[in-house]
Parts: structure tokens; C-alpha cells; sequence
């Protein structure tokens, strides 16, 4: 299954798209200012229509932490129309700023789930939180 995605951090954009097989096309690094609040968007331009769908954010140690280890941090929030995009979709994480005490590296993914619970990562790479 193919799902275009474009997520950002405030008003940095990176584009994440997967093909079919899953293979993806490009990660992207995300920099998150320790002790602040941060909002992720993440854009389905191809999704009409979020009824029963969600998004998960995951932020974790590192890539190989599993989602059900105790210092993995998630979020879900519901697809919603895009007032920005007619016709295309969209979920809009705030990441608290207690999740971003620490400067360092870690991990971080975005999947969306159809309204089947049908699961694609659509977006994961390097997440730094520095001191500002």
C-alpha cells in the first residue's frame, strides 16, 4: 500500500512517501528544543476522508527499542479534514515538553491506521532534542 505523507515540525517540511513493498524512499531527522513543547503534523494529501482512521506518533531510545518497552513515549490522535488542503486529511500531534527534558538522540515514527486497523509506518528517523 502506498500512503503519501509530508510530516513537519512547526514550519519545517520533509516528505515522506513509501512504495508499495514498503521500501522507504527517504528518512527524516527531526530537532526538537529541550524542556518546549513541539507540534508534529502529518499531511495525507491522498486521503479524502479520515472517518475511523488514526495516527501514532513513537518516540523512542532508538530504532530498535520496541514500541512496548516502558520508556517508549506514544501518541494517537485522529485523522481530521485538512483546513489547509481541501480534500486531503491530516493529524496533528503536541509532543509535551516533560518528553523532551533530556537532550539527546532517539527515534521517532508516525503510522496510520485505516479504519480496518490496517497499520503503515508512513514517516520514522533520527529525532535530537538540543538545548536551544
Amino acid at each position: 500500500m502506498t500512503i503519501p505523507a509530508n510530516v513537519s515540525v512547526g514550519t519545517i517540511q520533509a516528505n515522506v512517501t513509501f512504495t508499495d513493498d514498503q521500501i522507504p524512499v527517504q528518512q527524516s531527522a527531526m530537532y526538537f528544543p529541550v524542556n518546549n513543547d513541539v507540534i508534529v503534523t502529518v499531511q495525507y494529501p491522498t486521503i479524502g476522508s479520515g472517518t475511523g482512521c488514526q495516527s501514532e506518533f513513537y518516540y523512542k531510545a532508538d530504532r530498535t527499542t520496541p514500541d512496548t518497552d516502558p520508556s517508549t513515549v506514544s501518541y494517537a490522535v485522529p485523522v481530521t479534514d485538512d483546513p489547509q488542503n481541501p480534500g486531503a486529511t491530516m493529524s496533528q500531534f503536541t509532543i509535551d515538553a516533560a518528553d523532551n527534558a533530556e537532550s539527546g538522540a532517539y527515534w521517532w515514527r508516525i503510522d496510520f491506521l485505516d479504519a480496518g486497523s490496517n497499520r503503515t509506518s508512513v514517516g520514522f528517523g533520527p529525532l535530537i532534542v538540543e538545548a536551544v
